[in-house]
């Protein structure tokens, strides 16, 4: 019997946040133009040169999507330094189109399970409360009433220790966006407002922790000020103690396939009014913000 990744095809976009500001700013990691345009009438202009890490008062770190996650400098970092993502398996799912855009498409093969992950992302002292915020915009593919399109996930674990860790899923048409299994066993889906996920979208993970293990998680969308998924309690477990990262992709056995613009995240909890006009620069479509 074929499977569903031998039949359909899916899309991709989302952010996070934690206690710190940083007050560096760096380069960007390529030029980005932006080809996914706004689901309504506030959109930015698209980027026409290399990114900025600097928005505002607030120092980002950038990952425009103008290469793939694993080429050198692909990531521009708030001290001003670059690194790459790590890819452990099927990296030939991830494409950069040559546009400012990249493309995942895990459909072909069911096990396949492509991942972007970068380390040691978040602080790891011990020190409570602490918290984190991402953004992503991305959109689905064709097939998005049967396949999803990005995974977000944040590991935010002290060093040796467990933590919590939170996945978003911008799932199909008819899913919406999910957190899966935010509490170790609940997937939460948005329902009130709901999302069309078959249109492109910028989306906003916002974490705050008050210890290792409880805390509450927000998303928003388009920069609305009403999340559409808001919870808090204890928070799932990381897989590993000492597990600090932000990754995106496939990170289940469901089909995917999307286009990424481009993924920023910072230390600190931020509404979408705190953030207004201060994302980093010629990144591309920045929807709401």
């Amino acid at each position: 019997m074929m499977n569903d990744k031998n039949r359909f095809a899916a899309g991709l976009f989302i952010s996070l946040g934690a206690s710190l500001i940083i007050a560096a700013c760096g380069g960007g990691g390529g030029g980005g133009t932006s080809n996914l345009g706004s689901s309504n009438s506030s959109s930015s202009s698209s980027s026409s040169s290399s990114s900025s890490s600097s928005g505002g008062s607030l120092a980002w770190n950038v990952y425009d999507a103008s290469v793939l996650p694993t080429a050198s400098g692909a990531v521009s970092l708030a001290n001003s330094t670059s690194t790459v993502f790590t890819v452990a398996t099927n990296a030939s799912d991830f494409t950069a189109n040559g546009n400012g855009t990249l493309t995942l498409n895990s459909i072909n093969i069911a096990a396949d399970t492509p991942v972007a992950k970068l380390a040691s992302v978040w602080d790891a002292s011990g020190s409570y409360p602490k918290s984190a915020t991402a953004l992503l915009r991305v959109a689905p593919g064709t097939t998005y009433a049967l396949n999803r399109t990005l995974d977000l996930e944040l590991a935010l674990a002290d060093s040796a220790v467990s933590g919590s860790r939170v996945k978003m899923v911008i799932s199909t048409a008819a899913t919406g966006v999910q957190l899966e299994k935010w509490d170790g066993t609940t997937t939460q889906a948005a329902t009130v407002p709901t999302v069309d996920t078959s249109v492109a979208h910028t989306y906003q993970l916002t974490i705050t922790l008050s210890s290792a293990t409880t805390g509450s998680i927000k998303v928003y969308v388009d920069g609305a000020s009403t999340p559409v998924l808001d919870v808090s309690g204890t928070l799932r477990s990381t897989t590993n103690a000492g597990d600090n990262y932000i990754s995106f992709g496939d990170g289940g056995s469901s089909t995917y396939e999307s286009t990424l613009d481009w993924l920023i995240w910072i230390p600190g909890a931020y509404t979408p009014a705190q953030l207004s006009g201060k994302l980093p620069s010629n990144i591309g479509t920045t929807t709401g913000y």
